[in-house]
């Protein structure tokens, strides 16, 4: 369409008998972009920045015996042209019986054509087949992590039926577009470029409800004691519930800072906040806790803390710090599920 954008560069490539293919190389225009020696697929991402200068595409194959295969395609410049001539019109006609099926064999003498009213007599009349170009848009986010598998089987499904001139483009998004692929109508490229779509990025949860409990600055909880008083300030309930934001996912709450929490058994928790999340899909609330990135020693000592293994999970339950103009933020994100998903506790 004469506008900029990225194309996957997809070269299939078998070695002869009793070799392998050690390395392919893409260039555009004698400028090398990649070098893939962990294929199939033997791909890479080109941005064409100008649709209307003329590009060569190179790809060479080197096997394990240092034998080198070259092949090139060349991409023609978009042309505008202005022509404004008629010699004749193309009428596209579907006729399909009343069970929804077409109809075939129909000749010439079987239509009635007119324009403003007037009898036209038809030049030709054939039956043809109109290649089709099939979009593939894959959704690539996170939350496709589960479905990946069905969505590159209905692909290969499709590719079964693909007749000689059908094309398909497979166009993978998150946020936005990725790398596109195609058209083509080669089977093994269009199945591979779905192979190669990783669902990942996050997918926000814009309807889930978040609510907190937390002690005061002086490790305090607020609950009523004996006689109706209260074992910390009365004038902070420690309390709060905030819905995410539905065009982000975002929510926020603003609060003092917890202080460090004294258990009856002597043990002392570090600063957190004690946190729960509800939301569509979800049947039973699900209880973590918020720990604070600037009391890395505190968190070090911390019973529920150190109890988390792999250790590594860890991090999924600490706010990271920042400074944002006369205020101090913790940024704490909730993974749902997959890569980085935060530590629920069972409570």
């Amino acid at each position: 369409m004469g506008e900029p954008g990225t194309v996957r560069i997809v070269g299939q490539v078998r070695a002869s008998a009793g070799r392998s293919v050690s390395a392919v190389r893409f260039s555009v225009d004698g400028t090398l972009l990649g070098t893939v020696t962990d294929g199939p697929p033997y791909a890479v991402e080109w941005t064409d920045d100008n649709p209307f200068q003329r590009r060569e595409i190179v790809v060479e194959a080197e096997d394990s015996g240092g034998d080198v295969g070259r092949d090139r395609i060349v991409l023609e410049p978009y042309v505008i042209t202005e022509l404004a001539e008629i010699t004749s019109v193309l009428v596209e006609a579907g006729v399909y019986d009343k069970n929804g099926r077409m109809v075939k064999g129909l000749t010439a003498s079987e239509f009635i054509l007119e324009e403003d009213g007037v009898r036209q007599t038809p030049d030709m009349v054939a039956q043809e087949t109109i290649p089709t170009t099939f979009a593939l848009l894959v959704d690539g986010s996170h939350s496709m992590g589960r479905n990946m598998e069905f969505v590159r089987a209905a692909a290969a499904r499709l590719t079964q039926y693909l007749r000689p001139k059908d094309h398909v483009l497979v166009a993978p998004f998150s946020r936005g577009l990725r790398a596109v692929t195609g058209p083509t109508n080669d089977r093994q490229t269009i199945n591979e470029a779905v192979a190669a779509i990783e669902a990942r990025g996050g997918t926000a949860m814009r309807d889930a409800m978040i609510e907190i409990w937390q002690a005061d600055a002086e490790g305090r909880y607020w609950r009523p004691a004996a006689g109706g008083a209260s074992d910390g300030d009365g004038a902070f309930f420690g309390f709060g519930r905030a819905g995410t934001d539905f065009a982000n996912g975002l929510y926020w709450f603003e609060s003092i800072k917890p202080g460090a929490v004294r258990q009856p058994n002597g043990r002392t928790l570090a600063p957190h906040v004690n946190v729960w999340i509800a939301a569509r899909g979800i049947n039973i609330g699900l209880h973590t806790r918020l720990y604070f990135s600037n009391e890395s020693d505190a968190n070090a000592r911390d019973p529920l803390l150190c109890a988390i293994e792999p250790a590594l999970r860890r991090k999924t339950l600490i706010a990271a710090r920042r400074s944002e103009a006369d205020r101090i933020i913790y940024r704490f994100d909730i993974v749902l599920q997959g890569d980085g998903e935060t530590v629920f506790l069972d409570l």
